[in-house]
């Protein structure tokens, strides 16, 4: 049985891949989610900025890449869906959550068995009420040390199955 990764079009055979970038940032926003705009852009803007460094990456191996910015710190579905579009490169798109400081209110008061089902649905189902599934789950905790909510993040991401 081939081992397989889902990317932002579709589960590819990882056997298939050549070099994987593990660790990039194609579009964030820093600022965080209460801030105006957050994590908006003129969509077309920003390929024609990535759409040259996606090129030299597939012309020197790249394959496939894995974009971390989780909610919370700019994940825009529309943006990577039209970079999968026009690049060679496989991007797998995050579920979870950065940094409690980045951590969107509504993720804060969240349960952790609502937690839990919203990133099995974003990892088997889709993220947002779209199709495009997330590859894995990125979590981040604070450099001063994990927060009590950074804790109970980590806890989550071992979760299996739908918590009832």
């Amino acid at each position: 049985m081939a081992k397989r990764i889902q990317t932002i079009t579709g589960p590819v055979d990882v056997d298939s891949l050549g070099l994987i970038l593990p660790h990039e940032h194609l579009f964030t926003d820093l600022r965080g989610p209460l801030v105006p705009g957050y994590a908006q852009a003129e969509t077309e803007a920003v390929v024609r900025v990535l759409e040259p460094y996606l090129s030299e990456a597939f012309a020197a191996g790249a394959t496939a890449l894995i974009e971390c910015s989780t909610v919370g710190v700019g994940r825009n579905l529309t943006i990577l869906s039209r970079l999968s579009e026009i690049s060679a490169i496989r991007i797998i798109a995050p579920t979870g959550v950065y940094r409690e400081a980045f951590t969107p209110l509504s993720l804060r008061e969240i349960s952790e068995s609502d937690l839990a089902n919203l990133w099995i649905t974003e990892l088997t189902k889709g993220i947002e009420g779209t199709s495009i599934r997330a590859g894995f789950i990125k979590l981040a905790m604070s450099d001063d040390g994990p927060t009590a909510l950074e804790i109970r993040n980590q806890r989550l991401r071992r979760v299996k199955q739908p918590v009832r």
